[in-house]
């Protein structure tokens, strides 16, 4: 853009100066350029063409190999390694066919413009020579203007086709960076303190979808009240809303509309990063950070003594493993955990959360990855943590909901039910009912 500009300034400074000194030959060199310009111009639209072609091309790319990365697994156990590379090779073979076009659209431009560039003084010379009697020096000016003026339109043709061809992305960059506005989060207050939670959380007509293009809304009106100290469990079929739900609950999106109260606090602002001092989070899919077992679980307390640590870990069933390993709580658990067992991981998570002393915890199917038996513990400790602590939990399995206060069925977005486990299963036509009924075939 800049060449372009200065490009294009040069060649103004100099038709003022050509236009001082012959007006009329400097506008016949003007009408020479604009011919040029006009007769390009199916070679601007094309390159219009191929720059949108260039971006979603550039995407493919990248899906290619997020996919390849991400599903080398997948690949290698079923002897489909041929598979993705042959479709690896075709994304690159597509773009490189692509390059190689862009390429021959640009060249063909200069050849027409260098072209233009001999033609348009010889023909003027013939014809001024033959037909008038323009004096020597008058045609020694033309060229003198033709030869300055021509290769500048020549420039800025080329410059103004890259800029074509990098527009797409730019306005790409441009659509991402609003996006990233839009969901920016208030700055980190100075002095972070936990949000009071004593009575309640309350959802009023809460409702939420991903994209403005989204033609399905994630949730939908949702109203719900979540009392301090009692156990709650989502339930509901995949993309029925749980783990959306959930994460408007951490405050980790914003509702589309509605709103959410924290003890009639509203959860928006620097009350964000409140609230979330305050909540105990343990995904389905367990992260630690490559480092020890006892960093990872000071990110949740930086403070903690031994004896907090301990505690945490006998709570989540994970004191026993952890002593077991070469340095104990100084072990190495390398890159997302990889040198423990994913119950291991799921159980130091858990250790994690609880480290933090939370008002709230809430768990997305926390013991998937656990055995039976470290299952029934982990299900004893937070069972003991019934009256101390507001349970929140998404549930896959039913073994888990079993003993909680409420369990709210969503469907499609929507709660469609709610209640005990007895309540909802002695309702033979009710969706829960239907749920468990499954579970048990």
């Amino acid at each position: 853009m800049f060449a372009l500009l200065s490009t294009a300034g040069v060649a103004l400074v100099q038709l003022a100066f050509a236009f001082l000194l012959a007006p009329v030959l400097t506008g016949l060199a003007i009408c020479c350029g604009g011919l040029l310009l006009l007769l390009n111009r199916p070679v601007t639209r094309r390159t219009e063409v191929l720059a949108e072609e260039a971006q979603a091309k550039r995407l493919q790319m990248m899906s290619a190999i997020s996919e390849h990365l991400g599903g080398m697994k997948v690949a290698k156990s079923h002897g489909r390694e041929g598979r993705h590379l042959a479709h690896f090779q075709s994304v690159i073979t597509d773009i490189a066919a692509h390059a190689v076009e862009w390429i021959r659209v640009w060249a063909a431009s200069r050849a027409r413009y260098d072209i233009g560039a001999v033609l348009a003084p010889a023909f003027f010379l013939y014809f001024s020579t033959t037909f008038t009697q323009l004096r020597s020096t008058e045609l020694l000016l033309f060229l003198f203007i033709f030869t300055r003026f021509l290769p500048r339109i020549s420039s800025i043709q080329a410059n103004w086709l890259y800029v074509l061809q990098m527009l797409p992305s730019f306005a790409a960059w441009k659509r991402l960076r609003d996006q990233f506005l839009q969901a920016q989060e208030p700055a980190w207050p100075e002095s972070p303190r936990r949000l009071p939670f004593q009575k309640e959380i309350r959802f009023e007509g809460v409702s939420f979808a991903y994209g403005e293009k989204c033609q399905h809304a994630a949730l939908r009106d949702v109203n719900l009240v979540i009392p301090a100290g009692q156990t709650m469990a989502f339930c509901g079929r995949s993309g029925a809303g749980k783990t959306t739900l959930a994460d408007i609950l951490m405050g980790l999106i914003r509702p589309s509309a509605g709103r959410v109260l924290i003890d009639n606090t509203l959860l928006e602002g620097e009350n964000i990063h409140h609230w979330r001092r305050s909540v105990g989070y343990v995904p389905q899919e367990p992260f630690l950070f490559n480092e020890t077992v006892r960093a990872n679980l000071l990110w949740a307390q930086q403070g903690a003594t031994e004896q907090d640590l301990r505690a945490a870990l006998r709570a989540s069933a994970a004191e026993e493993f952890v002593d077991q390993l070469p340095s104990g709580l100084d072990t190495l658990v390398g890159d997302r955990g990889v040198r423990l067992s994913g119950g291991e991981r799921q159980r130091l998570t858990m250790a994690r959360a609880l480290l933090g002393q939370p008002s709230i915890l809430i768990l997305d199917e926390a013991t998937s990855s656990l055995d039976t038996e470290n299952e029934r513990l982990i299900q004893k400790a937070i069972h003991r943590l019934h009256g101390q602590l507001t349970v929140v939990g998404i549930a896959h399995r039913l073994s888990t909901v079993r003993k909680a206060h409420s369990i709210i069925v969503l469907n499609r977005g929507e709660i469609v039910e709610h209640g005990t486990w007895q309540a909802l299963v002695s309702r033979p036509d009710s969706l829960f009912a239907g749920i468990v009924q499954a579970a048990a075939q």
